[in-house]
């Protein structure tokens, strides 16, 4: 997987995951979601990996309509802390700081679970 990073003279750098991770990460998890517009039903996924890229778990799902992309992605991302929590996985992830109403409640259930699953969101 390759993130690109843009930079200041806009150029594109792109990292690697492994350049992305910090070095206490032991795992890591990739979401993703389809969503097409509010009417419709959506999709999602998730994988989680060791630090070495080794894959561990995955689950998918269609899930109900939701009103934006970003709240299908964070619904994508409530399963799956719900779903390795029940694994018992402990994690190390990221999360941006971005203000959005739509997704508030989901991102504030993602950050009760983690801390009662030993989970941690930098």
């Amino acid at each position: 997987m390759l993130i690109e990073r843009r930079e200041s003279n806009a150029r594109t750098h792109e990292l690697t995951i492994q350049e992305v991770l910090t070095p206490s990460t032991i795992y890591y998890c990739l979401v993703d979601a389809s969503w097409v517009n509010e009417r419709e039903l959506g999709g999602i996924g998730w994988s989680l990996y060791e630090k070495e890229g080794i894959h561990k778990l995955h689950g998918s799902s269609s899930i109900k309509p939701t009103n934006s992309a970003l709240e299908a992605e964070a619904t994508a991302m409530f399963m799956a802390v719900q779903q390795m929590k029940e694994a018992w996985f402990s994690t190390e992830g990221t999360i941006k700081g971005v203000r959005v109403t739509e997704a508030f409640s989901l991102l504030r259930d993602i950050k009760v679970m983690t801390k009662e699953g030993n989970f941690s969101f930098i």
